[in-house]
């Protein structure tokens, strides 16, 4: 793997950095945090600015919107837009877990019907998938879309759905066939979360933001939006997980968070000296220094196999498995090292470093999203080292 930019990859870098500079100011980092409640689903106005650059969909085919950019040319944006912390939010459920899945298994007319909108950040997505006793068996899903003439009929109820109130669409996993075989018995459907019979429900969560149950009673979906053919539900929606478990954006903010996090110990004196020139500070910093650099180049991998047409599952997993870690680890020790401080929300008065480590130690006790901890060792066995099922 060559980690060298070409001349033409590092001006798309300058370029990249010079937009951000100029956009993410702290007039519209208080912007962003007063619409995004701690869900991490961004900016629409920063997302629309994108769309208008093409940047949204900057891999995307040109017939649909998109400018047939590297996987590289990607991460370099991504890498700065972790970097900077600029929302994403706003569009990637709808560019990345529903955009490409689609591309693959649409229609043309469901192409031209869904994806301008997404390039364009006109329609919001939330990918609707986990159940009460399906989450990383979504093999057990039971929310039902039984055929009815020229409809589905669908019944059922989803958990943790992040977005679902502030989308126009669902990307609904559910199953078609209650007596057919797993993996061959479910399909995809894109829902309008208007439709009769739909009910959102929202369940706020410790880290002050909301997650949604999604209620479905006889909600009637056209058979026109059956994404794929029936019975292919399953293997859709792998490809909606494969992308969502890749990305650099994570590590890059969190080089951010602490590079922040030691100007904080430069900054502060406790026992009549900066807490920065305490070794055992200072060997953790160093740590966690190491650490992320080593997930930096990971990512880098991972966006390189993309460029060369691989699917590189079991790397984005090794890559989750390690963010995760890191990130508990990390918000616990920053907690600790700003004290009592370090306990309190943004909007405090009193809080340090816009209580950024208060959230993140919140967020961090989840270890579940996009695939738990054993889902992931699992991946990493089975794909990766070739290790047999029993």
């Amino acid at each position: 793997m060559d980690i060298r930019f070409t001349p033409e990859q590092e001006r798309w870098r300058q370029e990249v950095i010079a937009f951000l500079r100029q956009e993410i100011t702290p007039a519209f980092i208080d912007e962003m945090e007063a619409e995004d409640t701690a869900t991490s689903y961004g900016h629409v106005g920063f997302s629309k600015k994108l769309a208008e650059r093409g940047w949204l969909t900057l891999s995307w085919p040109r017939e649909y919107g998109g400018q047939e950019r590297s996987f590289i040319d990607q991460a370099i944006l991504n890498e700065q837009m972790g970097f900077f912390r600029a929302p994403t939010g706003g569009h990637h459920i709808g560019v990345e877990w529903v955009g490409i899945p689609l591309m693959r298994w649409g229609t043309p007319e469901q192409k031209a019907r869904f994806l301008p909108p997404i390039a364009r950040m006109e329609e919001r997505y939330a990918q609707v998938f986990t159940e009460p006793e399906a989450g990383s068996d979504l093999a057990n899903a039971k929310t039902t879309a039984i055929r009815d003439g020229d409809h589905y009929v669908m019944n059922g109820v989803k958990v943790f759905i992040s977005s679902a109130h502030l989308g126009q669409w669902l990307w609904v996993l559910a199953v078609t066939d209650p007596k057919g075989p797993r993996h061959k018995n479910m399909s995809m459907f894109i829902v309008d979360v208007n439709t009769p019979g739909i009910r959102v429900k929202g369940v706020q969560t410790m880290n002050h933001g909301r997650v949604n149950d999604v209620y479905f009673d006889n909600v009637r979906v056209p058979v026109e939006n059956r994404i794929g053919p029936e019975g292919e539900g399953w293997q859709i929606g792998m490809t909606t997980l494969n992308t969502e478990r890749s990305g650099i954006a994570h590590v890059t903010v969190n080089m951010t968070r602490l590079r922040d996090l030691i100007g904080y110990a430069r900054e502060t004196r406790r026992r009549g000296r900066p807490l920065s020139e305490d070794p055992l500070v200072r060997r953790r910093l160093a740590e966690f220094a190491t650490e992320l650099e080593a997930q930096r180049m990971l990512s880098w991998r991972v966006a390189w196999l993309q460029s060369q047409g691989q699917v590189p599952s079991t790397e984005a997993s090794v890559q989750s498995l390690r963010r995760r870690a890191f990130e508990h680890e990390f918000a616990n020790f920053a907690v600790g090292l700003l004290g009592l401080y370090g306990q309190l929300a943004r909007g405090s008065r009193w809080a340090r470093l816009r209580g950024e480590f208060e959230k993140l130690y919140l967020t961090s006790a989840s270890q579940h999203a996009g695939g738990t901890t054993e889902i992931q060792k699992n991946i990493i066995a089975l794909r990766g080292l070739g290790l047999p099922r029993r």
